[in-house]
């Protein structure tokens, strides 16, 4: 939402008439997700907030990397390229910054400041219960953050000029941690992963015990490294060790067996997560991760195709909408499927590309030809 053409994109979604007549106009009971990434600025997070109330029934939430970056103070920036069309024009934001920063000394005292702006507004930050009792649907947001050992695959060689991830990611400069936390190992993504058994009070979950109970959990983090393309793909090879968390795969694996399940059970576990900007619709090990960017405004410009996927697709934005990933109307229709899931395959070029070609992070020594070009 720092950017003026998505802000313009939220506004039109939450306060005008739906202009795709194929697409749910009345979001009255319709509860929507944000994966994290929001803003790294209070007051647009706030706004964001509002807007979304406006129209959505229910919001969750749960912060990316982008919420714990530090922003003592900062220049406004008040305009940004529109990109609703082809026709590049200047649009002022909806949403002004004060420019005052937050204020905060690190990224904890950061976190507590998120956290407490959703809990001003009303946006859940821990499991809520949808549906009917019949068939209920758990919604559970998960705290993460990025770890180096998160990345198991072999790294890049035979080519130079290849920085490290701690080099370009804003994450290792815009963040700080108060000791004994350190980016430098595995001890920020377990403090946060450990304050999931604070937040998340799953006695009601535990108790619920029903069978025909359905998950959706949503985290920003990637849970596991299947859900990004091999190195040779990427322009920065080695963004592997700063987009995923191992502690969200074993919290998944957790969360189904307090309810019952096992990796046999199908289509019953949906898993939201955020970060890569690369639509994602793909089934492992008995659990369907989904992944539908916003992303920034130019990406959709360069490189459209990796960020469709179900209804958010097209050139122009305001025909883009929210995906549906669960619909309780589809509960009961005497169909073998009917778990509230999408039955079809919702959209994600990279996850149709691994559903037919198996994974080689073996082949360390290639690079792809996009991505060959900016190295030697």
């Amino acid at each position: 939402m720092d950017y003026a053409a998505n802000q313009q994109w939220l506004h039109n979604l939450c306060t005008s008439s739906n202009t795709n007549a194929n697409y749910e106009d009345d979001f009255t009971q319709t509860l929507i997700i944000v994966a994290g990434d929001v803003s790294h600025d209070l007051e647009i997070l706030q706004w964001t907030f509002q807007t979304l109330k406006c129209r959505f029934a229910e919001v969750v939430y749960t912060p990316g990397n982008h919420e714990l970056w530090l922003d003592k103070k900062r220049n406004i920036t008040t305009t940004n390229t529109n990109t609703n069309t082809n026709t590049t024009t200047t649009t002022n934001k909806i949403c002004q910054s004060s420019g005052k920063g937050d204020g905060c000394t690190n990224s904890i005292e950061k976190l507590e400041r998120v956290l407490q702006c959703c809990l001003d507004n009303n946006v859940h930050i821990g499991p809520c219960k949808v549906g009917s009792n019949d068939a209920p649907l758990w919604v559970i947001p998960l705290l993460s953050w990025h770890h180096e050992s998160f990345d198991t695959e072999p790294q890049i060689e035979c080519w130079d000029g290849i920085p490290s991830a701690r080099r370009v990611v804003s994450d290792y400069y815009r963040t700080t941690w108060p000791q004994p936390l350190s980016q430098q190992d595995d001890s920020v993504a377990e403090f946060l992963d450990g304050l999931n058994d604070i937040i998340l009070d799953l006695d009601e979950l535990k108790k619920d015990n029903n069978i025909n109970c359905r998950i959706l959990t949503v985290s920003h983090f990637l849970p596991r490294i299947e859900l990004i393309p091999e190195k040779r793909y990427l322009t920065l090879p080695t963004l592997h060790s700063s987009v995923g968390s191992t502690y969200l795969e074993r919290r998944l694996r957790q969360l189904r067996s307090s309810c019952g399940k096992s990796d046999d059970d199908k289509d019953d576990h949906l898993h939201a997560f955020g970060h890569s900007h690369l639509s994602w619709d793909l089934h492992i090990d008995g659990v369907r991760y989904v992944h539908v960017p916003l992303a920034y405004p130019r990406e959709w410009q360069q490189r459209r195709g990796s960020l469709e996927i179900g209804t958010m697709q097209g050139e122009v934005s305001d025909l883009r909408h929210p995906v549906c990933i669960w619909d309780s109307s589809l509960i009961g229709d005497d169909t073998e499927e009917s778990t509230g899931f999408p039955r079809d395959w919702l959209g994600g070029w990279w996850s149709k590309y691994y559903d037919v070609i198996p994974r080689e992070p073996h082949r360390n020594k290639e690079l792809a030809p996009w991505a060959a070009k900016r190295f030697r």
